[in-house]
């Protein structure tokens, strides 16, 4: 079990706790078609597409909680999504696994989302797939990870306050123009300032 989290969906004191967990089930369903479009695929391949249909179910199993019980938001996804499953298996078999996380109430823990999925670093990052941490990731690597994606957060809302700030990239310390005059930073910045540079 320490690969899921189990929700107790009866327990009136759970309600806030449920809400969150049916918010972060439509993010990872928008992340999971995000990292399609990242790996410029339509759907997954075939031999991935059980993995992605069983973390798409636990999402679907999730938001139907409190409502009526109808599998057609799975079976809609399956079609769309992974289209080799869905002739292959039987609505049946689908409406199995369904049934499965309805009973326990399982829901796949971001690590285990990344495994399944096969996310790596660079996707991550690109496509943005917050609940869906890398595969293989240490939790060593996923506190790193935590903090570079508040510092590129952080660096993001800062630009969007000061549109005149310099990127960091383009700055003198990273760009360091004075090595292409063979000259001092010092020197560089007095004849800048001078306007005998311009720069």
């Amino acid at each position: 079990m320490g690969n899921v989290i189990t929700h107790d969906t009866t327990n009136p004191d759970k309600v806030q706790l449920r809400l969150a967990a049916q918010a972060i089930a439509l993010q990872v369903l928008a992340q999971m078609k995000r990292y399609l479009r990242f790996l410029g695929l339509e759907t997954p391949r075939p031999e991935d597409q059980e993995a992605w249909l069983d973390v798409a179910i636990a999402q679907y199993v999730l938001l139907e909680i409190g409502r009526p019980r109808r599998t057609w938001g799975v079976m809609k996804w399956a079609q769309r999504y992974t289209p080799h499953v869905y002739t292959t298996r039987s609505a049946a078999w689908i409406d199995e696994r369904v049934q499965l996380h309805r009973r326990h109430h399982l829901y796949y823990k971001q690590p285990v989302i990344g495994c399944m999925l096969k996310v790596t670093r660079e996707a991550f990052f690109a496509a943005e797939l917050w609940h869906m941490w890398p595969a293989g990731c240490s939790l060593e690597d996923r506190k790193r990870l935590s903090l570079d994606r508040r510092a590129e957060l952080a660096k993001v809302a800062y630009h969007k306050t000061r549109p005149d700030a310099v990127l960091r990239e383009r700055s003198l310390s990273q760009t360091k123009p004075w090595e292409q005059h063979g000259i001092s930073r010092r020197t560089y910045e007095r004849r800048r300032k001078s306007g005998l540079i311009q720069g």
